[in-house]
């Protein structure tokens, strides 16, 4: 897992505990991960920083998951991979929100375990990687 030491993530959840979780799950594996609590914040760390997996929620205060794509795609922001881990299950909204925006995974998180998204996580950086 040394490879990983060079991939950062931003997971974007404004649940701190499940925020932590993750954080910690993430960086036992070695990912470089950043934490971020509202859709402003998310819009500012992503203009600073390349990242390579947006883990991100969709109801966020201030801007929210929706808001913050928008704002990302319309700015022309460089980043790798979204995948939306959210509890807002509604199918016709998850396929215009994939259409839209290009996030690859929506996922709803009571339908996974954190092992789970970390294996989803993995899948899409090596789509990354021989891209």
């Amino acid at each position: 897992m040394e490879e990983n030491k060079d991939i950062s993530i931003l997971y974007v959840e404004d649940d701190p505990s499940l925020a932590k979780l993750f954080e910690k799950l993430l960086t036992s594996l070695n990912y470089k991960v950043d934490l971020s609590y509202d859709g402003a914040d998310a819009i500012e760390k992503i203009k600073a920083k390349y990242y390579h997996i947006i883990l991100l929620d969709l109801m966020l205060p201030k801007y929210s998951g929706t808001e913050v794509l928008y704002a990302i795609n319309k700015e022309g922001l460089k980043y790798g991979k979204v995948i939306i881990l959210t509890n807002l299950a509604w199918d016709e909204f998850a396929q215009k929100t994939k259409e839209n925006y290009g996030v690859q995974d929506y996922l709803v998180k009571s339908n996974y375990q954190p092992q789970q998204v970390a294996e989803i996580i993995q899948k899409r950086l090596m789509e990354l990687q021989s891209s």
